[in-house]
């Protein structure tokens, strides 16, 4: 693939042209003009000049206050203070303030994690150290442990029993990963949550193929509807992209193709641009990088013809769609080349290069941001107060945007399905069970009593009898929002001088048998994790895939669209 990288390039006057000459009369007030504007420019670069002078005197001194002061500490201090801790402190109290995904790792942090990771597979977290503290940042591996609902910015407590205080990242890192399919106890402390959250994470082997499926939905070739599962973005995988595509047009029968980005953590932006390409018009803006210095600016366009350039697609995504799947994405849709379908991407744009540091230590920077073509950002998450409190950008703050059809897009939220065909946030009864990996635990136990699956399988009244009898051996509970709407009501009475014990005991009976009946009301999305769960014990690779879109609402909703050429159509034009 050949992307250019484009420049802008300054249009010509008449008056500027040497191949033109101005009429007599005006040549002196050509030659004043010309010289107020050079005299402009000068003062500009003087401007400029003095400001990276400000800069570098700045930085000159600050840096000498600094290393004076670390100086005094050390060798000063009334008591023995450890030189590599204390620097550490230091460092981590600077980017505490910035983005999670700006990291400093030194030697030992990197030869420890590297070590630790040798011959296991990790519960997929990503950490970095915050104030001292073991902080969760972007997904890593297969995401189980985002899937089963820790988020970025959670602060490690424990792990395997053991208290995180003092923890190093390569002890995390040690005893996070282990042998695939083994699980770890997990508990995080989350702003605005008064006590710790206990999660059990699966180790899960990554995939090593990008392709994880693909071929005509539901064997039928004269449907013609193709599908392609993306697991990541890597080196190849734009390459491995292009021979499935291919190998599904080749046949003739090709008029509808289906994008499956869903849990998709990224990778390498320009394998995403080269995807994009199979689909666009050639010479179409994908994506554009800017940054603070004019040497971040990088605008990627197309260079060859698309592969499909006419017929429908639909990407599939959610909320674990991030990164290169954004940009991938957000190119689709803005050059309404296709209907995104789902739930809200991940929303990461911004742009990490490592800078080598002395001694072997290492900082993961954030030089820019991505904007897709209609100009907008996809990043969700504001950190541009540097003050460390990061929050979502706010709606009133959300600039629109315009596809190449006219249709109205926003920045600041990732990428927002076309269709949406289920609610984002599971149940709390759902965050409960995935938590506690419920559903790994009683497929085990359910594949130790079945000995086949067949590739048709759905969670019958048996099966659900047994979850559920399962569940109660296990004494299931979860505190939900009403427990703790209750508890701090009680709190609050009670401070008060106020005697409510009869009444609130009252409602948290109601409220355990409301807690009760949430498993039968929520029962369509708890078979669907439990089928997909039951089902990894007897199929992998494409066969686990496929036995997944066996009961999957995303594809059900892109497999009616694609059936509705107008909705398809419509979804695309602007209201």
């Amino acid at each position: 693939m050949n992307f250019r990288k484009h420049t802008r390039t300054r249009n010509t006057d008449a008056e500027d042209s040497p191949s033109k000459q101005a009429p007599a009369a005006t040549r002196p007030r050509l030659r004043t003009r010309r010289t107020t504007v050079l005299a402009a420019v000068a003062l500009i670069g003087l401007a400029a000049f003095r400001t990276v002078d400000d800069d570098l005197f700045k930085l000159r001194k600050n840096f000498e206050i600094f290393g004076a002061l670390y100086e005094q500490l050390i060798l000063g201090y009334v008591d023995d203070l450890d030189s590599d801790r204390t620097m550490h402190r230091a460092i981590s109290a600077m980017l505490a303030d910035l983005d999670p995904y700006t990291v400093f790792s030194d030697q030992s942090q990197q030869v420890t994690y590297a070590a630790a990771r040798g011959g296991y597979v990790s519960a997929g977290l990503n950490l970095t150290m915050i104030n001292g503290q073991l902080t969760v940042i972007e997904p890593a591996g297969s995401a189980s442990a985002y899937k089963q609902g820790i988020r970025i910015g959670d602060v490690v407590v424990e792990i395997a029993g053991r208290d995180a205080e003092g923890m190093t990242i390569g002890d995390a890192a040690t005893l996070l990963s282990g042998e695939p399919g083994t699980t770890v106890a997990v508990s995080v402390r989350r702003e605005g949550t008064a006590d710790p959250i206990a999660f059990v994470l699966t180790r899960e082997q990554d995939t090593p193929s990008s392709i994880e499926l693909a071929e005509f939905l539901d064997g039928d070739e004269g449907r013609g509807i193709g599908y392609i599962k993306l697991a990541s973005f890597q080196m190849n995988s734009h390459r491995e992209f292009r021979r499935a595509l291919n190998d599904l047009n080749d046949t003739g029968n090709l008029k509808a193709v289906v994008v499956d980005l869903r849990d998709n953590l990224g990778g390498y932006v320009d394998a995403a641009v080269a995807i994009a390409e199979m689909f666009v018009p050639r010479g179409s803006t994908v994506l554009t990088m800017r940054g603070r210095t004019p040497e971040t600016f990088r605008e990627y366009k197309t260079s060859l013809d698309p592969i499909v350039g006419d017929i429908p697609v639909v990407v599939l995504m959610n909320e674990l769609s991030a990164s290169a799947s954004e940009i991938l994405a957000g190119a689709i849709q803005d050059l309404d080349r296709g209907v995104i379908v789902g739930t809200t991407s991940f929303g990461k744009g911004l742009v990490q290069t490592v800078q080598q540091l002395p001694y072997n230590s290492a900082l993961k920077l954030t030089i820019a941001r991505y904007y897709t073509p209609s100009g907008r950002s996809i990043q969700a998450i504001d950190y541009r107060a540097h003050d460390g409190s990061p929050l979502p950008v706010p709606d009133s703050l959300r600039t629109t945007y315009a596809t190449a059809n006219g249709r109205t897009v926003k920045d600041g939220r990732g990428i927002e399905p076309d269709l949406t065909s289920r609610e984002r946030e599971p149940s709390e009864i759902e965050q409960a069970l995935l938590r506690q990996s419920a559903f790994f635990f009683f497929a085990n136990n359910y594949a130790g009593s079945h000995a086949t699956l067949a590739p048709d399988y759905q969670v019958d009244d048996a099966t659900w009898s047994a979850f559920r009898s399962w569940l109660d051996g296990q004494d299931f509970a979860w505190r939900s929002e009403s427990d703790e709407a209750i508890e701090a009501l009680r709190k609050s009475l009670a401070e008060a001088g106020y005697d409510a014990d009869s009444a609130l005991t009252e409602l948290e009976k109601k409220v355990r048998q409301e807690k009760g009946r949430d498993l039968d009301r929520f029962r369509d999305s708890i078979e669907r994790e439990l089928r997909e769960e039951i089902g990894s014990r007897y199929f992998d690779g494409e066969a686990l895939v496929r036995f997944g879109l066996g009961s999957d609402p995303d594809l059900d909703a892109a497999k009616q669209l694609l059936a509705s050429r107008n909705q398809y159509q419509q979804l695309l034009s602007p209201q």
